[in-house]
């Protein structure tokens, strides 16, 4: 919402700014038009209405490109109906607020072109005020703030998915496909299941767990241990899962196969170590769904949940109770180099031969990022629609440059050709234009990245695991707003530049 009504600003910001780079050459007929009687009054209704009726225009298109978006993938970006009739008070006020905006805006250049003594101007005597000048200049550099911060949060929220993506979180995700099935009525026909898949060589391994390894929520188990009641996440595998999973003990010993014929055994991760001060000789538990459960071992610290959370106290748990443990979830490691869509297909032709009864269409083998992926929906919508908005920004922000280098372009025709003719070549007449809106851009620049730091910081401190602020990302940023304002001065001036001196001191 926040980068919506930016848009709006700078949009207002851009009308403004192209309708004083109009003034020199409509002043001559407002200024006639006022000689032969027209009052001011009128004269700034119409500025008004003229603008009113631009701003109508654009409703229009918006709604013919808000029909467009509905049906395109897009779509997929927001949570509600478009055309729900909830809707309705939304398009009313964005209306109204629309055309007050456009009235506010309009006031100004209305009032400014009615203001000069038609007796001067239609002398051609107009000419531009230090504080008209500041002006605009002031409005471009908010566009040029808007723009460059907004690359720069693009920039970072786009690497910070990407590094969440890639993050070490602890277990070895490569070469991993991941299915879902019924949860397994007993370890014999896991075993089954295994043996069976591994007959293909492409497959390495296969182990089994109670849903998704990396979720945000899911069973907790509470127990009396040195008369505390202490409560931890606790997620049921099959008895290979560590060593399937890449995830090393940090001490005791890893699970065996024996282990499914015990009541419960537990590997606690390290942080639980900590918080709960267990220990190996200590490893007998009371409480739970189990009549007796124990600690073997401690696992090194790893993220179980999406890289928003914390790392809390873990276990992983191996037991008889089966029925309780609901192993439905498989994760089958393939050898490296395989080719993943040969795997998935023989996998879910598998799946479907073990159990006749699963919908094949339901039926759903996956990549482990693809798994993952799903938990870091909201970051990855986030970047896309903050890069659309600021490729908006930075189009909008464009023509804002477009419109100020027309007036300069009009306003210092008669000075450029004057140049000309005492030797001053095209590439010198582009450097000067240039580098005036370069110092602009580097100003605004300076004031966008502590804008911009400052947010992005406050939007990380919500990942357990962060992406380091690098100086590059700042750097670029400048970098490419500096080139698209070189490209549109550049542009823009290149006609005057090489007009015939002698028009421009005429004209």
């Amino acid at each position: 919402m926040g980068v919506a009504i930016l848009i709006i600003v700078i949009a207002g910001i851009n009308f403004f700014n192209f309708f004083l780079a109009l003034v020199p050459s409509r002043i001559r007929a407002f200024n006639t038009r006022k000689v032969f009687g027209g009052s001011n009054l009128r004269l700034r209704i119409g500025v008004v209405a003229e603008t009113l009726g631009l701003i109508i225009l654009a409703l229009l298109i918006g709604a013919v490109l808000v029909l467009l978006f509905a049906d395109s993938p897009l779509s997929d970006y927001i949570t509600t109906d478009i055309f729900s009739a909830d809707n309705l008070m939304l398009t009313i006020a964005l209306i109204g607020i629309v055309l007050l905006i456009g009235v506010i805006i309009s006031l100004y250049p209305a009032y400014y072109i009615t203001s000069f003594p038609p007796a001067l101007v239609t002398k051609g005597n107009f000419q531009s005020s230090a504080s008209g000048m500041l002006l605009r200049n002031i409005l471009v550099g908010i566009q040029f703030v808007t723009s460059t911060a907004l690359i720069i949060v693009a920039l970072f929220i786009n690497l910070q998915h990407s590094y969440m993506m890639n993050y070490d979180m602890g277990f070895n995700k490569d070469e991993i496909l991941t299915v879902q099935m019924k949860p397994f009525k007993s370890y014999a026909a896991i075993d089954a299941f295994t043996t069976k898949l591994k007959q293909n060589p492409m497959i390495v391994d296969v182990t089994f767990a109670q849903g998704d390894i990396v979720a945000p929520q899911r069973t907790s188990w509470t127990y009396t241990y040195n008369d505390q009641k202490i409560s931890h996440t606790c997620y049921p595998v099959s008895w290979n899962f560590l060593k399937v999973m890449g995830i090393d003990m940090a001490e005791g010993r890893d699970f065996t196969k024996d282990d499914e014929n015990r009541s419960a055994v537990f590997i606690f991760n390290e942080e639980a170590k900590r918080q709960f001060e267990f220990n190996l000789e200590e490893s007998t538990f009371n409480g739970g769904p189990f009549e007796s459960a124990s600690l073997i071992g401690f696992c090194e610290d790893f993220h179980f949940k999406p890289l928003q959370y914390q790392i809390t106290p873990f276990a992983f748990c191996v037991s008889n109770f089966i029925q309780w443990a609901q192993l439905s979830h498989a994760y089958i490691r393939v050898a490296a180099g395989t080719n993943y869509r040969e795997a998935m297909d023989y996998i879910h032709k598998t799946v479907h031969e073990f159990d006749p009864s699963l919908n094949e269409e339901t039926i759903q083998v996956k990549m482990f990022d693809e798994e993952l992926g799903v938990y870091y929906e909201a970051e990855e919508r986030l970047a896309k629609l903050i890069t659309i908005f600021t490729l908006l920004s930075v189009i909008i922000s464009i023509m804002g440059v477009f419109g100020l280098v027309l007036f300069e372009t009009q306003y210092r025709r008669k000075e450029i050709g004057i140049r000309r003719v005492h030797g001053a070549s095209v590439q010198s007449i582009l450097k000067m234009f240039n580098l005036q809106f370069l110092r602009i851009t580097l100003i605004c620049a300076a004031v966008a990245i502590p804008i911009s730091y400052y947010f992005v910081n406050r939007w990380l401190t919500g990942f357990t695991a962060r992406m380091p602020m690098s100086w590059w990302v700042f750097a670029l940023a400048v970098v490419i707003i500096c080139l698209i304002v070189v490209g549109t001065v550049t542009a823009r001036s290149w006609k005057t530049a090489n007009e015939n001196p002698i028009n421009s001191i005429q004209h």
